[in-house]
């Protein structure tokens, strides 16, 4: 069964802060395998929904192939599929960090690869890497280098600087997932992601294939297993 995700970060304002859905691990449910099929709740398309998998357990990174499946249609705000690491960090009042890396479409039909982080303190940064096209896969994913340092990784290569996220070492599940905002206007966004070849390395260190994951979602969107690592996230 797919349920929803808790937030702790605020819902996004606009395109140049996709805020990462921070992790609460302990209070998702048991650990499950991908179903089948699920549809989850009814359609709506006000504020902010979002749909996909995150880690049982911390790890040292997550890596996934995103491809956009079908022409999407963005009226207002913003949709996106990334892989990202977030949580309540150490810093002043163990306000939320967060980095991800993913593909973004904006109204207009404007689509693009970014990372974004959040760091203790500082206002949330969005990097435009480079236009992509319907169609188009690309393999994305976070890692941990060294102890709280992370970094955005695109197509075998690292595109952002190391980031020093404290308290994650050890502590935050990564997740890969869609996501909807409207923009603050009520209007319906409708995309579909595939989002493949989910592997996560573990806190030892090396890269294996993600059998189990633990599923999320919001309202209107329906998400399909393709392999025990592989899922369709649909929003029409």
């Amino acid at each position: 069964m797919y349920t929803a995700l808790p937030q702790t970060a605020p819902l996004i304002s606009d395109m140049s802060s996709l805020r990462l859905i921070a992790a609460a691990t302990a209070a998702l449910a048991a650990a499950c395998a991908f179903t089948a099929s699920s549809q989850a709740g009814t359609k709506s398309c006000n504020g902010y929904s979002y749909a996909g998998v995150q880690t049982l357990q911390p790890e040292r990174g997550l890596a996934a192939t995103i491809t956009p499946l079908r022409q999407w249609t963005v009226t207002s705000g913003h949709v996106a599929a990334w892989v990202g690491v977030g949580g309540a960090g150490l810093g002043a009042g163990g306000q939320d960090e967060w980095l991800q890396i993913g593909i973004a479409v904006l109204p207009g039909g404007t689509s693009e690869i970014y990372y974004e982080v959040t760091l203790p303190g500082q206002k949330t940064q969005y990097t435009s890497v480079q236009q992509v096209t319907n169609g188009e896969s690309h393999r994305v994913g976070v890692v941990e280098k060294a102890p709280n340092a992370w970094q955005a990784f695109l197509d075998g290569r690292a595109v952002s600087p190391l980031f020093t996220l404290p308290g994650s070492h050890a502590s935050w599940s990564p997740i890969a997932t869609s996501e909807s905002y409207d923009g603050g206007v009520t209007s319906c966004n409708a995309y579909s992601f595939r989002i493949d070849q989910i592997s996560y390395s573990p806190l030892t260190g090396g890269w294996f294939p993600a059998a189990k994951m633990q599923p999320f979602a919001s309202s209107a969107h329906s998400v399909s297993t393709l392999a025990p690592n592989a899922i369709v996230v649909d929003r029409r």
